[in-house]
């Protein structure tokens, strides 16, 4: 999935297969890649991907803070569905999803 507009576009430079995640977590990287922009302006990421139902975002060399910072957005993609952005819960079988009670009724599988 392409996420359209995403801020800080430079960050995503060495993102190899795009950014595999649905559009309910763009202001989730948007908040992410603008705290770690505070920081460290020149870090890079080198994927973002939705993992077990939730977002992963990988990067080389970074220091100990930025890894923080992603382990704090990474927890709430928990709670956020990944579909449209409302609070959401983890649901699925085999194959796992954060979705809300309205995408969840809905049988969205994809964001």
């Amino acid at each position: 999935m392409i996420i359209k507009d995403l801020k800080n576009q430079e960050m995503y430079e060495f993102v190899n297969w795009g950014i595999e995640c649905g559009s309910g977590w763009k202001d989730l990287l948007d908040n992410m890649t603008d705290e770690i922009k505070k920081v460290f302006p020149e870090m890079k990421f080198t994927q973002i991907k939705e993992k077990f139902g939730t977002l992963r975002a990988y990067c080389c060399s970074a220091p100990e803070e930025a890894h923080g910072i992603i382990e704090k957005y990474e927890e709430l993609s928990h709670t956020t569905c990944e579909a449209c952005g409302k609070p959401g819960r983890l649901c699925g079988g085999g194959w796992y999803k954060v979705r809300c009670e309205d995408c969840e009724e809905l049988g969205w599988r994809d964001g």
